[in-house]
């Protein structure tokens, strides 16, 4: 008996339980069904593989401290899908881009619709499929699918106005909106909820954060503050809010208001339970904010030490170093070079960390002129960069590209210089100069210093143009069977000569044989010598050309560098060599420019040197001291050098670009002492741009610039250089 009446309660439970499955009736029980079975199942599931997902995204984002952080810290896929990429790729195609916990979450998103939905009546009678609607957009949303993110959101506000997560949907609606570039609908959307009144907690630090995002994005950095303060006057999501406070000490530095940004940093200390880093930078931040008050650099020093010896940042001594460097550049180079060099041999600091240190100790090293040094920690930079396009990155270039110049003159000066110093001395002063160069090279004969090696250039110079065969000249040949014998040792004429265990060793034979190569080094020497010094063009030249670098440096050192006493000493120890005419006017007229408005004296005394013995030229045209010529001929010159000049800007207008850079060319050495010498110069460059591009017309300019520094033409040149670097930089 009681066994039919089971059989009757298990049939009994079995219908309605088929009966509550269904999703078109509206029933007390086809409602809870429904909405505990999709909430405590499939959406439970979704959501701890969407909290896998956000955590992955969290732990493998890297924040960048030294620039303003994004207020949301997700990697945007580059690849973000348009309408027409979703026809061009396929579903498909764009689920497979997404991180496969938010593949997960977004399956069972749908399926929760598709099995517990209860729309009936175009009303939904399960209280959490919103909640399903939610979960879908924000795993598309994390994916950068950001068109169908945006889909199940509006699906959600069209179809569910009375459900519990309708403003934490808006919220997600109008982050998707910033995304896709629609600023202002975003904040026009959450303006008005955020009006509403008892909101929760949550939802108002969500929905400021949001706008913050989208001031962010139009450019109104005072909207974001407004926002960011509005959002974290709760603290809910720790982490977010640690991330407010950050950008906002970030923000008020930017602004220059140091306390406040203070005040916003030590905020970040207060939080409880945030990733070690936001705490970790906020120290740093604090650090270099009182770098720029009064009297504090010694108390961030000390915290910062502090720092290095605490266990818990033990991974982030490399960033500890790099600040202390920062602290310490203002008062002592040497210690912070020290700090920076830390910090570069600590395996925690990232790349772009690197090249901030790099960078650090370039600029020291520029700052004190030795740029040789300088170009070698800036081509650091440029061989490790990972985002060579960054405006950044661009300006260092244009820096180094500067210092390729300087360290080229300096080289030529600097070789040049011992050349000519050797030259000078009796001959027996140079072959004990050699001699004494072998011995501190380990009396290696292929070890010589600059000035012998270059010698040894002129000598294969001279060879090479009278085409003489190497084992035709003895000087040449004697040299050769030497550096043999160093390498080889005495080898008999044989098959296999190269085995070593064939030579046998003699220490008094070896002697014997070494004064002997040393007697006939020294005969060759003699000999290779007077050669060099019968040669007295080449003397000619290799002076020239370091007259001509001395020139670029004193003019590069006070245009480009402002280094005004490193111009001084070029352009006076130029002066001393006694150059050609054209040279020492311009060494003078420089001297006189950079003496204008510090020494009066000495600015005297060039400007009545110029106007004494160079009277007809531009340059003492330029400082007012010519003197009115009335020579016919002169004047004669001055009337066909216009005319050239409307000669030239013809061929130049008429597209004739070679033409015109010949002709200016031919007119800059014809008219070289007379006031339109700049016009041409000008018109070269602009010629030089119209066949080579902008690269070559920057570099004209410039010289122009640097030459002509006082003319309308060279204000002209360096105003438009300025202008092009800057449009290539950005």
């Amino acid at each position: 008996m009681h066994s039919h009446y089971l059989r009757y309660l298990l049939l009994f439970l079995f219908i309605i339980s088929i009966i509550g499955c269904s999703t078109k009736k509206d029933t007390f029980y086809n409602r809870n069904y429904h909405s505990i079975t999709s909430e405590s199942n499939i959406l439970y599931n979704g959501y701890v593989a969407f909290y896998k997902g956000v955590d992955e995204v969290n732990s493998t984002y890297k924040d960048n401290f030294w620039k303003t952080l994004p207020i949301e810290p997700i990697e945007v896929d580059t690849r973000t899908f348009t309408k027409d990429d979703k026809d061009e790729l396929g579903l498909d195609a764009q689920i497979e881009a997404s991180s496969p916990n938010f593949q997960r979450a977004e399956e069972k998103a749908v399926k929760a619709v598709q099995k517990h939905s209860m729309l009936i009546g175009n009303k939904e009678y399960n209280s959490k499929i919103d909640d399903a609607y939610l979960l879908l957009g924000k795993s598309r949303y994390y994916s950068s699918r950001f068109i169908p993110a945006l889909e199940a959101f509006n699906y959600t506000l069209r179809n569910y106005q009375s459900a519990s997560l309708i403003n934490e949907t808006k919220v997600w609606q109008a982050k998707t909106l910033v995304r896709l570039n629609n600023s202002e609908q975003a904040v026009e959307n959450l303006s008005y909820m955020l009006t509403g009144r008892n909101l929760k907690e949550n939802i108002t630090e969500q929905g400021n954060t949001a706008l913050a995002m989208a001031f962010v994005k139009l450019d109104s950095v005072d909207k974001v503050i407004y926002h960011l303060k509005k959002a974290a006057k709760t603290i809910v999501n720790r982490e977010q809010s640690a991330r407010n406070f950050f950008i906002l000490g970030q923000l008020y530095r930017q602004k220059k208001k140091i306390d406040s940004s203070l005040v916003s940093f030590q905020r970040v200390l207060k939080i409880k339970w945030i990733p070690r880093k936001y705490k970790l930078h906020a120290r740093l931040q604090i650090a270099s904010n009182e770098l720029m008050q009064d009297g504090l650099i010694k108390k961030a020093n000390k915290n910062l030490l502090r720092m290095t010896k605490n266990y818990d940042y033990k991974s982030y001594l490399g960033v500890i170093y790099y600040q202390l460097g920062l602290l310490n550049k203002t008062i002592d180079t040497t210690v912070a070079i020290k700090y920076y060099n830390k910090a570069l041999k600590d395996k925690s600091v990232s790349v772009f960390e690197q090249e901030l240190a790099y960078q650090e100790l370039g600029n020291i090293y520029f700052d004190k002129a030795e740029f040789l040094t300088a170009g070698k920690y800036f081509d650091s930079i440029l061989q490790i960069s990972t985002d060579s396009n960054s405006k950044r990155v661009r300006k260092l270039k244009r820096k180094r590209e500067k210092l390729d110049d300087i360290i080229k003159n300096e080289s030529i000066a600097k070789k040049n210089d011992s050349i000519l110093a050797v030259l000078s001395l009796s001959q027996e002063a140079q072959i004990a100069q050699y001699n004494s160069k072998r011995k501190e090279e380990g009396n290696d004969d292929s070890l010589i210093y600059s000035e012998f090696t270059s010698f040894e250039q002129f000598s294969a110079n001279s060879l090479a143009n009278s085409k003489e065969w190497y084992f035709y000249n003895p000087k040449v040949a004697s040299r050769g069977q030497q550096e043999f014998i160093r390498i080889w040792g005495n080898r008999l004429l044989e098959d296999n000569w190269r085995i070593g265990n064939k030579q046998v060793i003699n220490i008094q034979q070896e002697v014997e044989v070494e004064i002997e190569q040393q007697i006939d080094q020294n005969e060759d020497l003699e000999q290779y010598l007077e050669e060099i010094k019968q040669n007295k063009e080449r003397i000619k030249e290799i002076t020239e050309e370091r007259n001509y670098a001395y020139l670029s440096l004193g003019i590069m050192y006070k245009e480009q560098f402002n280094e005004e006493l490193l111009a001084i000493d070029k352009l006076e120890k130029l002066i001393a060599f006694e150059p050609k005419d054209e040279i020492e006017l311009l060494a003078k007229y420089h001297l006189y420019r950079i003496f204008e408005n510090k020494d009066e004296d000495k600015a005297n005394f060039y400007k009545k040197d110029i106007a004494d013995n160079f009277s007809s030229s531009i340059y003492a045209e330029m400082i007012g001291e010519k003197v009115p010529v009335k020579n016919e001929d002169f004047q004669q010159n001055r009337r066909l050098a216009e005319e050239f000049y409307e000669e030239v800007y013809c061929n130049y207008d008429y597209l004739k670009y070679d033409l015109a850079i010949e002709k200016c060319n031919n007119a800059i050495e014809n008219y070289k002492n007379q006031v339109i010498i700049s016009k041409f110069e000008l018109l070269k460059a602009y010629a030089i741009g119209k066949k080579y591009g902008v690269e070559a017309f920057v570099k004209a300019l410039e010289y122009v610039s640097l030459n002509y520094p006082n003319t309308k033409e060279g204000q002209k040149a360096k105003k438009m250089s300025v202008k092009l670097l800057e449009q290539k930089i950005n």
